[in-house]
């Protein structure tokens, strides 16, 4: 089954819709009011959530992102670059590439 991620180059964090996301579970916050594309959406948890992405070659990279939030409500899953990149130390690392 095909998941999408919308990359939201203007979010400060990562959202997800679905709890299978994280596959640790997430921990439970205290409802709060998001603002900017998700605004009036209450975040229900946070966690780390594990994405697997095929490549064009066929190969497969798994990027786990901590303190992703989960929000239900929101239409879709938002995908912050500037999250990847704190996630991905390696120099290799797609968004840390040195060219």
């Amino acid at each position: 089954m095909k998941r999408y991620l919308i990359i939201d180059t203007s979010a400060s964090i990562t959202i997800t819709n679905d709890a299978s996301d994280f596959p640790q579970g997430f921990r439970t916050v205290q409802p709060i009011k998001l603002q900017g594309i998700t605004s009036g959406l209450a975040v229900q948890g946070v966690g780390t959530a594990a994405y697997r992405f095929k490549m064009d070659d066929g190969s497969i990279v798994s990027v786990d992102l901590h303190n992703v939030l989960y929000v239900p409500g929101c239409a879709m899953r938002l995908l912050c670059p500037r999250h990847v990149a704190k996630n991905t130390k390696g120099m290799d690392d797609g968004f840390n590439r040195n060219l």
